[in-house]
């Protein structure tokens, strides 16, 4: 009888199954290295500089109360950060009503507060309380008297630091009063230096009792036309990535921003990290940031874990 040779299977099919094996082993490397390490997937490129991941091991804000005096916040950004709202006012028509019809307050609450569960974005200060507090209207106008009484309101409600990114070349007394009530009452006031490329900040950046925040590139220098004295700090404030409100659909939609309005929302978080650590008083803490800004910034971004 003649042996009965075995059928080989073809070589391809070897080489199928290699393939198929490379191609799971490095999905699975894939989905392990995102999980295992956040920055490729969650981080935006000024929490990479400013080490942030690594302060939130110490801090995250919990129990400090953001007051953001701006346009207000949209309806879904609003219902996402739930119970961390507290005592919202609309200071333009004296209700509770703060829905955002600008955009630009709603930039600024994520950027300070934001946690990523819900609003896919991670906010300086992830669990941060946000107290919306509207002085300027649609168009992102407002007035002195407006931008004081909300200063006065938050102080009243027992805001502990004081978000104001705008302002004005002019002095005014109402707002300078306003800002010094906060101070004498422990209350950090925030506000944005301003962009006209000038080293005469904005008021009531220019107050002393205020810090004041200048924007800085990706590059690591100041930010095109923004203003800056030895009296700023500087904070990253280019290329924020953050959402802002549709005008006709009242949707969110992601947005990057520029400038000391969004350097000014990151230097509020950073605030909140260091408060939620240590009772500091308000001259005390710029009193830090002055130190830390003009004797280890040179070309170089500040390090959340200098303050933690």
């Amino acid at each position: 009888m003649k042996n009965k040779k075995k059928k080989q299977k073809p070589r391809k099919h070897y080489l199928a199954a290699i393939i198929f094996t490379g191609i799971v082993v490095i999905v699975l490397w894939i989905v392990v290295a995102s999980i295992m390490n956040k920055k490729l997937v969650n981080l935006e490129w000024y929490h990479e500089e400013m080490h942030l991941e690594a302060a939130w091991k110490k801090s995250k804000g919990e129990g400090i109360t953001i007051a953001i005096l701006d346009t207000g916040i949209s309806d879904e950004s609003y219902e996402k950060f739930d119970d961390r709202i507290i005592d919202p006012y609309n200071v333009l028509t004296e209700s509770d009503d703060v829905t955002d019809l600008n955009g630009h307050g709603t930039s600024i609450a994520v950027i300070i507060g934001a946690d990523y569960k819900s609003f896919g974005i991670y906010g300086v200060a992830p669990k941060a309380n946000i107290m919306p507090v509207v002085v300027a209207d649609g168009s992102g106008r407002t007035t002195a008297e407006k931008v004081a009484e909300g200063i006065y309101y938050a102080v009243n409600k027992g805001a502990d630091i004081i978000n104001i990114s705008l302002g004005a070349r002019l002095f005014n007394q109402m707002v300078e009063d306003a800002t010094l009530y906060a101070f004498e009452q422990g209350v950090l006031v925030i506000a944005s230096a301003g962009e006209n490329n000038s080293d005469e900040l904005h008021y009531p950046a220019s107050f002393d009792h205020v810090l004041a925040v200048s924007a800085q590139s990706m590059l690591g220098r100041l930010y095109m036309d923004t203003n800056y004295n030895e009296k700023s700090v500087v904070i990253p404030g280019e290329y924020i990535k953050t959402l802002s409100v549709h005008h006709e659909t009242k949707a969110d939609f992601i947005i990057y921003r520029s400038g000391s309005s969004f350097s000014t929302a990151i230097m509020s978080g950073l605030a909140a990290l260091k408060l939620n650590q240590a009772d500091v008083s308000p001259d005390a803490f710029m009193a830090l940031m002055a130190e830390l800004n003009h004797e280890k910034l040179e070309d170089t971004f500040f390090d959340s874990r200098w303050i933690l």
